[in-house]
């Protein structure tokens, strides 16, 4: 198929959401991970990163040793989905609702800025 017909199909290929939750068995990851024909024509598509939902309950560890590689690793992760939208628009949550427990802390603020900071 040519790449513009594929780059259709991909748009319906994302989730029904409003923001796209990073899954890397759902699109627009998964579309990376099928070939590199697939990869290339889905990072070359602005619309298939315009939104993210980051929640950080799922990406911080839930140990006390959290340490700064990790925190460097998921800024590096939301610094290539912004730059994977280019231009456009983005649209993002970040949240950390009830995934941790009551005895466990989740993210601080400090934590947060610094993932933002980037």
């Amino acid at each position: 198929l040519p790449p513009e017909l594929m780059s259709l199909i991909f748009l319906f290929c994302l989730p029904d959401d409003e923001f796209i939750f990073p899954d890397p068995s759902s699109a627009p990851l998964l579309l990376c991970r099928i070939c590199r024909q697939w990869r290339h024509i889905a990072l070359a598509m602005p619309g298939l990163w315009a939104s993210l939902f980051l929640h950080m309950g799922r990406f911080f560890p839930m140990f006390p040793n959290f340490k700064e590689p990790a925190l460097a690793d998921l800024a590096a992760f939301f610094c290539q989905w912004i730059s994977n939208a280019r231009s456009l628009p983005l649209s993002f949550r970040v949240d950390d609702y009830p995934k941790y427990d009551d005895w466990e802390p989740g993210p601080t603020k400090a934590e947060y800025r610094s993932v933002i900071g980037h």
